[in-house]
C-alpha cells in the first residue's frame, strides 16, 4: 500500500470527482444521455468508502457513462479492471486480463460487506 497521506490523498480527489457528479445535467455529452441520478451517485460514495476502508487502492478514472451510470476504472500492466455502478444498490465488475480473450465479471450489492470485495473481485 502506497504512503498512508498519498492513498487518504488519491481517494479525495476520486470522491471529490464522484461528488461533481451530483451537478450534471442531462445532455451532459451534447447526445442527449442522462445524467446519474443522485441516489446512485450516492452509491457510488458508498463505494469508495468501502474501497477505501478495504485498503484498495484508488481508480485511475472515474466517469458518467451513456448508459447514465457510473465507472471507475484501474490500469495495470497486465489487467484492466473496472466497477460500474449501475443502481443505488448494485454494482457490477470485470476484470479484463492482458493476452487472454476471457472476462471476470460478478455483481455486487451496494454497500459491499466483509472482505468479498477484495478477496474476489479486486485485490485478486
Amino acid at each position: 500500500m502506497p504512503e498512508a497521506s498519498k492513498f487518504n490523498s488519491d481517494w479525495k480527489a476520486i470522491q471529490d470527482q464522484v461528488a461533481l457528479l451530483f451537478g450534471l445535467q442531462d445532455d451532459w455529452d451534447g447526445e442527449g444521455t442522462l445524467a446519474p441520478a443522485s441516489a446512485l451517485v450516492e452509491g457510488a460514495i458508498r463505494l469508495t468508502q468501502k474501497l477505501q476502508a478495504i485498503g484498495e487502492l484508488a481508480p485511475d478514472r472515474v466517469h458518467p457513462s451513456v448508459n447514465s451510470t457510473i465507472y471507475f476504472e484501474w490500469h495495470a500492466p497486465q489487467e484492466y479492471r473496472e466497477i460500474e455502478v449501475v443502481s443505488p444498490n448494485e454494482a457490477e465488475c470485470r476484470i479484463f486480463h492482458k493476452g487472454s480473450n476471457t472476462t471476470e465479471a460478478k455483481k455486487m450489492v451496494l454497500p459491499f460487506l466483509g472482505a468479498t470485495l477484495g478477496e474476489s473481485v479486486i485485490l485478486g
